[in-house]
């Protein structure tokens, strides 16, 4: 198939494949034909028509440092495209990952096969993908895993659809059931009810055998944040200050750091997840990241005197902080540490000199959305493209709820140290 010139940068994908996949600036390509094997060197390219071509295989591990150096200067990269993160999913749980790459070719005047000399070849796509095996049955290639984001970044939308193409065929091959590819959305701050109930796009598309769906059930909640933490506590209601300043009164601190305070945020964490009924990640998962990424990622933990009361995590990436997971322990939420713990690591993010600040996913209208909207943050929409194949698809998601309710109950009794030990077993076959 040959490769169209377009006139203008474009960040939703063609007809074929549908949205939101993360694109750049356009780089014009010639036609080229692909074959793929499964292997170390999945895809690769036979003939080429004109001296620039694009082919696609698998990033080796000698390839990382290039892998780096394109998520950080790529507009639309998340902390998730990270090769970082992909080999913390690796260490921490033993999952396979494979990460798909496009390299252009832009030698001219020879007739060396693309890809034959590093010098010449130019990354400009990359699709990182996990391999999640769900408790029951099949098998998924999830980009990311137990993140918000994830998906195709790529310097134009042809390149992003062929990367994805490609995923589809190869999973095709080793029996994927399913595809999900957490692409972060348009980026327009549309309002939460417009979000929450489009229904999800059903038979819209099946490529490469697999049918598309769309979910657009969560959204993400960012904040902007000025250039000083006493512009932003001004910028705040009445209520929300006093909220924040009842806890300081009380003689309750926070502290932050890195690995040194991860056994009290595990601890707390552990709590909440007991208390949601949700199954918690190993702590050898977060301190995966924290080795990672020793420089960016860091823990907060507010206490009382000696006492834990509240954490969260947060990873700098570009102009943004991201906040993927932060907990309370309920028996002491009346002495507000939740409130003074997030104004920490906002008050950080500002000293820091980061632009955003984000919250994490949540569903419209429900608790913990209501919380994060309270500091002004604005949702931007989560669409997550889902490729089933030959399988039905839920796009209800009251039908998921009750699905696992009773385990949900049955779990809030079990014993803490039970779940801290079985926990981890269930954690890393979900992906959510």
């Amino acid at each position: 198939m040959p490769w169209r010139k377009m006139s203008k940068p474009c960040w939703t994908a063609g007809p074929h494949l549908g949205n939101q996949l993360s694109c750049g600036t356009e780089i014009p390509r010639s036609g080229s034909r692909m074959i793929f094997t499964t292997g170390s060197s999945m895809i690769r390219e036979t003939t080429r028509h004109t001296p620039e071509a694009l082919w696609v295989e698998q990033l080796k591990q000698s390839d990382h440092a290039l892998w780096e150096q394109f998520v950080r200067r790529h507009s639309r990269a998340t902390f998730a495209h990270l090769p970082g993160i992909s080999e913390a999913f690796e260490k921490a749980y033993g999952l396979k990952t494979v990460t798909l790459a496009a390299f252009c070719s832009r030698s001219a005047g020879n007739n060396e096969a693309p890809g034959t000399s590093e010098q010449r070849r130019t990354l400009v796509g990359l699709l990182p993908m996990v391999h999640i095996k769900p408790l029951l049955w099949g098998n998924e290639w999830v980009s990311m895993p137990f993140l918000d984001t994830g998906g195709v970044l790529a310097e134009d939308c042809e390149t992003a659809e062929e990367l994805v193409r490609q995923a589809l065929r190869i999973a095709a091959l080793e029996r994927v059931r399913k595809l999900e590819f957490r692409q972060p959305g348009n980026g327009s701050c549309q309002t939460a009810e417009a979000v929450a109930h489009r229904p999800a796009q059903e038979n819209a598309d099946v490529v490469e055998g697999y049918r598309k769906n769309v979910l657009r059930r969560k959204v993400r909640l960012v904040l902007e944040l000025p250039d000083s933490p006493d512009t932003l506590m001004q910028s705040f209601k009445s209520k929300l200050r006093s909220q924040i300043q009842k806890p300081m009164r009380d003689g309750l601190t926070v502290a932050a750091g890195g690995l040194e305070l991860l056994d009290h945020f595990y601890e707390i964490l552990c709590l909440n997840m007991k208390e949601l009924g949700s199954p918690v990640h190993s702590k050898e998962f977060f301190q995966s990241i924290l080795r990672a990424l020793p420089e960016t990622t860091h823990i907060f933990v507010a206490y009382q005197k000696s006492t834990p009361l509240a954490a969260g995590l947060a990873i700098g990436f570009g102009d943004c902080l991201y906040n993927p997971w932060a907990s309370s322990i309920k028996t002491y939420r009346k002495l507000n540490p939740n409130m003074l713990l997030y104004w920490h690591m906002l008050e950080f993010g500002c000293r820091r000199n980061f632009k955003f600040f984000d919250f994490g996913r949540s569903t419209p209208q429900e608790g913990t959305y209501k919380f994060k909207v309270q500091w002004g943050a604005v949702p931007q929409p989560l669409e997550w493209s889902v490729y089933t194949l030959g399988t039905s698809f839920s796009s209800e998601p009251r039908e998921e709820k009750s699905r696992y309710a009773t385990a949900i109950y049955c779990w809030k009794k079990l014993p803490v140290g039970l779940t801290k030990w079985l926990g981890p077993k269930i954690r890393k076959h979900i992906s959510l």
